[in-house]
């Protein structure tokens, strides 16, 4: 356990696990944390190819990347690996090493800024809901939706909601 959140392997049969898995293996990262945020922006639409999704604010690929991302951002082990390293580890730098929050605290504060943002993220966080400027569907934040999905999976459940 790496920061009090769990290092659990995602439940078989998960589509995109495979890929997710190698990613979260080669970059130290937590395999269900990872699939929780992409369950969250593409793989739960029914229908949609995730690996290809295009967002209509530019969002790309399995974890919708926007801004920058690689070149190769259909393939979804590519995908995960750069969200991994260019936007969750550097808030896991921020929200653990800066201001030592751990297990589903933690994975709840790096799942508020990966959706909107640090600044956001802090405002929130110190208003009491590291959530609140985030998005919702059906009232529910981002940040509270990426924590159910990883508290599912990482206790050997599909995602599901």
């Amino acid at each position: 356990m790496k920061y009090g959140v769990s290092g659990a392997p995602l439940p078989a049969g998960l589509d995109y696990g495979s890929e997710v898995s190698a990613a979260a293996s080669a970059n130290g990262f937590a395999p269900c944390w990872i699939y929780a945020h992409a369950w969250q922006e593409t793989i739960k639409v029914d229908g949609m190819d995730a690996a290809s999704a295009v967002s209509d604010d530019g969002g790309h690929g399995l974890l919708q990347l926007t801004s920058s991302y690689p070149s190769n951002w259909e393939d979804p082990q590519a995908n995960a690996a750069y969200a991994i390293t260019n936007y969750l580890e550097p808030a896991i730098a921020y929200w653990n090493g800066v201001r030592g929050i751990e297990g589903d605290a933690l994975v709840k504060c790096v799942a508020a800024e990966y959706n909107a943002g640090r600044t956001n993220a802090i405002n929130g966080y110190n208003e009491g809901d590291v959530g609140t400027y985030t998005t919702h569907t059906d009232g529910v934040s981002y940040a509270d939706l990426v924590l159910k999905y990883y508290q599912q999976l990482s206790s050997g459940q599909p995602p599901s909601g």
